[in-house]
């Protein structure tokens, strides 16, 4: 497993690497980088698995580090470390973009494989969902027949592009109103039941 560890303090980094080599089932191959300016140049040249962030860092300090590097690693789940034990700074991390997040002092070095592989599990999770959620866009968006989306409350609120093409009216002007505006009156008794039927199974 690639491994960009970003630390400029020697000793963390000396136990941070000891950390990775004590009995872990995963082989971590550590790269690292004492800036954030370095970190960013090495996650633009080369894939790695997952990023190991101190928040305190030369160039940077706290949350900006975590957000500035978030736009750099893309898709490379960060696991940051900071000094602080603090359940709102670790919302705030998690909000920012981090996978997780472990406190300095507190790391094991079962904790800290587990906490890399588990971020990195949860990335691949995340990257497929993604592709998975593209994909069905890309489906309905291509579909001739209209597509739509309806809330509990038989709100429309979504519609792809053959609903323009065939009404020649616009998504925009319909999402957001009832379904029923969109049906001849006769017609709404029956598509009002097949509506509660399904919303019952």
């Amino acid at each position: 497993m690639q491994i960009l560890l970003v630390e400029d303090n020697p000793g963390d980094i000396r136990l941070l690497q000891e950390y990775l080599k004590e009995g872990s089932a995963c082989r971590f191959q550590i790269t690292l980088a004492g800036r954030l300016s370095i970190a960013c140049e090495r996650l633009a040249e080369t894939r790695f698995d997952a990023v190991l962030l101190d928040l305190s860092l030369p160039d940077s300090q706290g949350l900006d580090t975590l957000a500035r590097l978030h736009v750099a690693a893309k898709d490379v789940p960060i696991v940051v470390l900071t000094g602080i034990e603090d359940e709102a700074l670790g919302m705030q991390l998690i909000q920012v973009g981090a996978q997780d997040y472990l406190v300095k002092g507190q790391v094991t070095a079962p904790l800290l494989s587990r906490a890399l592989r588990y971020a990195v599990e949860r990335g691949r999770t995340e990257a497929a969902l993604r592709d998975s959620e593209e994909r069905f866009r890309t489906l309905v968006e291509g579909a001739r027949d209209v597509i739509f989306t309806l809330s509990k409350d038989g709100i429309i609120t979504s519609l792809n592009q053959a609903f323009d093409h065939i009404t020649h009216w616009t998504r925009e002007a319909w999402i957001g109103r009832p379904f029923g505006e969109l049906l001849h009156p006769e017609d709404l008794p029956p598509a009002v039941d097949m509506f509660r039927h399904i919303m019952k199974e």
